[in-house]
């Protein structure tokens, strides 16, 4: 172990500090170089926070400390990080054996030393901790993704739903397919809220009695350009949405409506255009391109095999190198995302495969009344990937939209929190075998509930 007065932060390269910050709630952990992070953990243990805090023998300095990071202190209006704004962002990250800790950046714990120290409320700037508390980025499964929490009482459950995530994960460690669905969750959740590139959901129709023969295509597509002459508070980026509805006009007698529903003609958002078929492959190819050359280019389907195979049939450029979302912020290319798998991951399980009806449902997104048009389903989709993507961690999330309806899974023992009304067991569809899974209620798989 190196020595404590050899570690500077200019000297750290690239990785993550563990330590131990004991305030009077919690214990805390892990921090990092300029794009690093301080780990927030509840089992965290005293005996590596007085070895990490070793060199901090003034009990006064312990103190400042303690107070400095007590949750209350930290959702404060009066905290030195947000002055005159009530919340505070921390990050969220997920180590490679699926468990969560929630993080501070250095720059928090920079100022921190310095403020108490300049307020004259410690003898001296607290020391970094040593590298041999280090975790580099390769023991991460990729970036943290920033969270806010307004209230005490969030960033207290916040600290609860870790633990108890970490618990689910020790016990169902086998399920490799779900851990990499929350891993692609919160990645997607971190390059979203950065809000670069263009985000495209496309959706394809066929023929009922031919799949090969392509009649529909739909796309709805978010970008940001950058605001002029943005206020204090605003936000400097401006969101476009643009979208659109093509049909073939040599495929327009071939209609579904045996075993599809036939809504070629009921788009929502705007006027359909019919193109001919040499229009129809060229437009498409021209579009993803475009956009795939100027920067990430992020195509987002809800079930990707079947519109990815669309793509290979019309030759689209490029196609063969679409990639998954990577760990670190990506550049040109195109890269995909399906929001089945990110609704599997918020859902708690990996088996469960929703239709885009059912999740937009479960979601609460209204509107969606006509299904397997393709411009209706490519803008719905966008819309499942928003509600998603912008919302809270995976675990935080799934709390929040279904409060105490968790299904917590230990061995062979089934724990259901919360009470609920006696239903039958296809009414209230329970889902088993997974850790922090959904049950859901009647109300919740109803989508017409609340128009009654």
């Amino acid at each position: 172990m190196a020595n404590d007065d050899d570690v500077r932060v200019g000297l750290v390269t690239e990785g993550y500090y563990r330590y131990g910050l004991l305030s009077l709630m919690q214990p805390l952990g892990i921090l990092i170089n300029e794009q690093g992070y301080a780990c927030m953990s509840r089992n965290q243990t005293c005996r590596l926070n007085y070895i990490r805090w070793r060199v901090t023998d003034n009990l006064s300095d312990r103190s400042a400390l303690k107070a400095f990071l007590h949750t209350d202190a930290l959702i404060s209006e009066e905290c030195p990080w947000h002055p005159g704004k009530r919340g505070v962002e921390l990050y969220m990250g997920t180590i490679h054996n699926g468990e969560s800790r929630l993080l501070f950046s250095l720059k928090q714990i920079s100022y921190l030393s310095y403020w108490l120290h300049a307020m004259k409320l410690t003898d001296e700037p607290l020391p970094i901790p040593t590298p041999y508390y280090l975790l580099t980025p390769s023991d991460l499964r990729g970036p943290p993704s920033p969270v806010t929490y307004n209230t005490i009482a969030e960033l207290r459950n916040a600290l609860k739903d870790v633990g108890k995530h970490n618990k689910r994960v020790k016990t169902f460690a086998g399920d490799i397919a779900l851990g990499e669905m929350r891993t692609v969750f919160e990645r997607v959740r971190t390059v979203w809220g950065e809000k670069c590139g263009v985000w495209i959901a496309i959706d394809f129709e066929g023929w009922e009695r031919d799949h090969t023969m392509i009649t529909e295509f739909g796309w709805s597509l978010i970008r940001w350009e950058e605001k002029e002459d943005v206020k204090e508070g605003e936000d400097k980026f401006e969101e476009i949405r643009e979208e659109g509805h093509w049909t073939v006009k040599e495929y327009a007698a071939y209609r579904n409506g045996t075993f599809v529903a036939d809504n070629r003609n009921r788009y929502d958002f705007g006027k359909t255009e019919a193109l001919s078929k040499e229009t129809f492959k060229k437009r498409i190819g021209d579009m993803i391109n475009q956009y795939a050359t100027q920067g990430p280019l992020y195509l987002v389907f809800h079930d990707r095999y079947g519109d990815v195979k669309y793509l290979q049939q019309l030759q689209v450029p490029g196609i063969s190198n679409i990639a998954a979302v990577p760990s670190k912020p990506p550049g040109p290319g195109m890269y995909c995302i399906d929001t089945r798998d990110m609704f599997a991951a918020l859902e708690g399980s990996s088996s469960q495969q929703r239709s885009l009806e059912r999740v937009c449902g479960l979601l609460k997104i209204r509107g969606f009344d006509h299904p397997h048009n393709a411009g209706n389903d490519a803008h719905f989709t966008l819309e499942i990937l928003r509600e998603m993507a912008s919302g809270q961690p995976v675990d935080l999330q799934r709390e929040a939209r279904w409060p105490n309806q968790t299904e917590v899974l230990f061995g062979q023992q089934r724990g259901v929190k919360g009470k609920f009304s006696v239903l039958s067991m296809v009414d209230r569809l329970i889902l088993t075998g997974r850790a922090g899974t959904v049950e859901w209620t009647e109300q919740d798989m109803d989508s017409d509930w609340e128009d009654y």
